[in-house]
């Protein structure tokens, strides 16, 4: 019999948990809340493949679990090994920007569903639940959306995800780790930062390029292959451009949107540093990388993080690259666009098993 849990208090339920209202913004071809009207459905249909597609119900493996964050109530899954002995390690999985399910579906392709299954496979429990993003944006207010930054979209669901996993009787609340993509991955040494108890942290192509110059990257790299008609991807690269130059120049109101989030969200998102954070960390750090990712790359991301931490003076953290993995982590054949992922794949195996591996290495 499947069963349901709460982890902490479960406040209230939406009456209808979807996207409803949206605004898109482009980290990492992602949609955010709700339509920018700066933007065209045409041009975002073109650069998205991320779906949010009816999350999965639990299962006699899982176990369907809530828990509260900022006067909210998350919904979400907890894979868990079928055989248990004594107290396990758990990881929290962290999404890239946008209205996530539990998955992290994007186009036909699960990676959270995979990493969860897979890691409970290998003795360890996962937690992945949907963003508050996905769950409360269409009742959201113009004001609230304008409110919205990293904090709220990202931070604080996943400390409120570990301090859940804190309360699981069969986790134990000395190896919990956090594991972030994409966005989730940049994310992860904030988190850490927050909570020394954390065990560690796994990043998965994180992001360190500035936004905007990884923005007009991806957008030259789509017109090039022809998934956006040049015009288009002029105007787009000129609106990022002119955008985050007032940005920088204090000059961009918090309640005018760019690219489909808020000066307010910006301004917050430019004044983090996870790359210097990383490098004082006590934790242990893994990072993953797929290079085939043209998203997150071995030119223009990873060599930020491997520079900032070989001059440091930290020493526990690990780089892992993968040849032929794109940045879900699907290994594929050629080089990567975006169209393959609406063709179902996986997470790589191997790359599952770098990850508990990992884990294993932390008794």
């Amino acid at each position: 019999m499947v069963s349901w849990q709460v982890c902490g208090s479960s406040l209230r339920h939406p009456n209808n948990v979807g996207l409803g209202r949206r605004r898109f913004t482009y980290w990492q071809n992602r949609a955010l809340i709700r339509p920018s009207p700066i933007l065209i459905v045409a041009v975002v249909l073109a650069l998205m493949l991320s779906g949010c597609a009816k999350t999965e119900e639990a299962d006699d493996s899982t176990t369907g679990i809530t828990f509260a964050s900022d006067g909210l109530t998350l919904y979400g899954i907890l894979d868990l090994p079928s055989a248990r002995k004594g107290k396990i390690p758990a990881v929290v999985l962290i999404h890239g920007s946008g209205p996530q399910d539990r998955n992290e579906t994007v186009g036909a392709v699960k990676p959270f569903q995979d990493i969860g299954r897979g890691l409970a496979d290998r003795g360890i429990a996962v937690l992945r639940y949907d963003k508050r993003t996905l769950t409360y944006g269409s009742s959201w207010t113009k004001q609230q959306i304008i409110d919205v930054t990293v904090r709220e979209e990202v931070l604080d669901d996943a400390l409120a995800g570990v301090q859940c996993l804190r309360r699981r009787t069969e986790v134990d609340p000395q190896r919990i780790f956090v594991l972030g993509h994409s966005l989730g991955g940049w994310a992860a040494p904030l988190i850490a930062e927050q909570d020394p108890r954390i065990a560690g942290i796994i990043m998965l192509a994180p992001s360190a390029a500035d936004f905007d110059k990884t923005f007009v990257r991806q957008v030259k790299y789509r017109s090039k292959i022809g998934a956006i008609p040049r015009e288009t991807a002029e105007k787009l690269v000129s609106e990022a451009k002119q955008g985050f130059e007032a940005l920088r120049a204090g000059k961009f109101p918090d309640d005018q949107f760019l690219l489909g989030a808020s000066g307010k969200y910006w301004k917050n998102f430019l004044a983090r540093n996870p790359v210097k954070i990383v490098t004082t960390l006590p934790q242990r750090v893994l990072i993953l990388q797929g290079e085939k990712d043209y998203q997150v790359t071995v030119a223009d991301d990873l060599p930020i993080w491997e520079k900032a931490l070989k001059a440091s003076a930290k020493k526990n953290y690990r780089i892992v690259r993968f040849p032929t993995h794109n940045h879900l982590f699907v290994s594929i054949e050629g080089e990567s666009t975006g169209n393959e992922y609406g063709i179902p794949g996986h997470v790589d195996r191997k790359v599952i098993e770098a990850i508990a591996a990992w884990i294993e290495s932390s008794k």
